[in-house]
Order: C-alpha cells, then sequence, then structure tokens
C-alpha cells in the first residue's frame, strides 16, 4: 500500500492557530444571564449592585482572599442590613456593611456595600475588596451555586 504524503506542517499550524482563536471567546468568560446589571461605585469605599441578598455572606468569604484576611463574624442586623466583620493578616480588622436600598420580597435586590478597612481606611484595598466581592455576587445572582474563578 502507497504511503501519503505528509501534511504539511504549515497548513496544521495554521488551522490550530484558527480553532484556538475560534474557541477563545467560549472559554475565556464566565457567563450568568442574570448577570447584566454592573455595580455602580458610589464613592470612595462604596458600591451598589444587584444581587441576591443571601450570597453576601459565601461572596464575601471569598473576596477577603484579594486583601489577604478572613472573615471573623457575620450579623445580620435586619432583613436590610447585615455587616462582616473582617481581620487583615497583618492584624488590621475590617468591616462591610450591607444594606437593601429597596427593601421587597424578592431576594435579587439592589444592595449597597461599604467597606472600611483599618484604623484610618484604606481605598484602594476597599475598591480591590469591593470589585472582587461585586464579581463574585454577579456569578451567584440567579443560581444557587457557581464555579470559582481560577484566579
Amino acid at each position: 500500500m502507497p504511503k501519503a504524503p505528509p501534511f504539511p506542517a504549515h497548513l496544521l499550524s495554521r488551522i490550530i492557530a484558527a480553532a484556538l482563536i475560534a474557541l477563545a471567546p467560549a472559554c475565556s468568560a464566565v457567563h450568568s444571564p442574570k448577570s447584566t446589571t454592573p455595580a455602580v461605585i458610589t464613592g470612595p469605599s462604596t458600591l451598589t449592585i444587584i444581587a441576591d441578598w443571601n450570597d453576601i455572606d459565601a461572596a464575601s468569604r471569598f473576596a477577603v482572599v484579594s486583601i489577604h484576611a478572613v472573615v471573623t463574624s457575620s450579623i445580620d442586623e435586619s432583613n436590610l442590613r447585615q455587616r462582616i466583620t473582617l481581620r487583615q493578616f497583618d492584624g488590621e480588622s475590617g468591616s462591610l456593611l450591607a444594606e437593601r436600598t429597596n427593601p421587597g420580597i424578592s431576594e435579587s435586590t439592589s444592595i449597597q456595600l461599604t467597606a472600611n478597612l483599618g484604623r484610618f481606611g484604606d481605598p484602594p484595598d476597599e475598591r480591590k475588596f469591593l470589585i472582587a466581592l461585586a464579581n463574585r455576587l454577579k456569578q451567584l445572582r440567579g443560581v444557587d451555586f457557581a464555579p470559582l474563578p481560577d484566579n
């Protein structure tokens, strides 16, 4: 039986490159159809987002990693307000205050998140924490669970 001629290597590399380019958008983003509302930064350490109220605690426990901290307590002060206490690895304490801005029956609601880190505040880390928190809340909105991001 005659041997088939080898496939040209330059064509194979082009085919592989085209396939990777075509697949990249599908593999690079986490999509949630209900997560289209962006978070709005309303102050130096305050952010407002549409999210599920019952996900605040779980999302904050993930987001604290971005600022090298841990959650030490989580208290539901009322149906409209949650306070989460943090401790950074350098010993500084902090807090997250979550407040419903339009109370209603729906679990998905507008929530104002305010972070306070350290005795005198730390706006860059507070913003970093709020953005990580908002990203995780977007992933969890409308679902019971979502895979953790790779970063």
